[in-house]
């Protein structure tokens, strides 16, 4: 059950003046959930494909989610909104990309992450209508926040196929993608790691 299902509950009921959504206690957690949720998969992700990286990816999730609670408990209103949120969102969603790019090579979660983008497309656009009036004369309340979580809808069963289909890289090791392949030979100078056909893939 989603909180925002109760937003006049939480924020208005009983109120002299309905609160903000800076000052909500349980958009607050939500939005931190939600980040440490989307760290967490950069965490996963790396544990199945690139092993080596796996302590690297452990602290980033830890300063990162860190960070956004700091915010969150201390900032200001406009960093405790929902574009604050994705600020600490976005690196994550880099490291996926790039992880996919260098390590599983899988379309499937390009995909995935690509309803994602259009959803938050569709959410900036869908907030630029007066839903107020558009509710007056359809009798119909959808405001963005319902467009961005329909949009979201597709994203789950596209990043369980893909999850399925990702094999574990052997301890200590990491697959990579003919890209991660040239990537480190020009990066390092060297051919550091093998490269596989499959690419982390069943």
């Amino acid at each position: 059950v989603s909180w925002q299902a109760f937003t006049f509950q939480v924020r208005c009921q009983g109120r002299p003046a309905c609160i903000d959504g800076a000052d909500d206690l349980w958009n607050l957690v939500y939005m931190w959930l939600q980040n440490a949720a989307l760290a967490m998969f950069v965490v996963a992700r790396t544990m199945r494909a690139a092993r080596r990286l796996f302590p690297l990816a452990c602290a980033y999730w830890l300063v990162n989610v860190s960070a956004h609670l700091c915010v969150l408990a201390f900032g200001g209103s406009n960093a405790r909104d929902f574009y604050g949120t994705l600020y600490f969102g976005a690196p994550s969603w880099f490291m996926l990309v790039g992880t996919n790019v260098l390590f599983i090579q899988d379309y499937v979660l390009y995909a995935a992450w690509a309803t994602l983008a259009v959803s938050f497309f569709a959410f900036t656009a869908w907030s630029t209508v007066p839903y107020d009036a558009w509710y007056s004369a359809s009798g119909v309340w959808f405001t963005e926040n319902d467009m961005l979580h329909v949009g979201n809808m597709f994203f789950v069963p596209l990043a369980y196929y893909s999850v399925r289909k990702v094999r574990d890289a052997p301890e200590g090791s990491m697959f990579v993608t003919a890209i991660g392949s040239f990537a480190a030979e020009s990066f390092l100078g060297r051919r550091s790691v093998s490269t596989s056909r499959e690419i982390g893939r069943a």
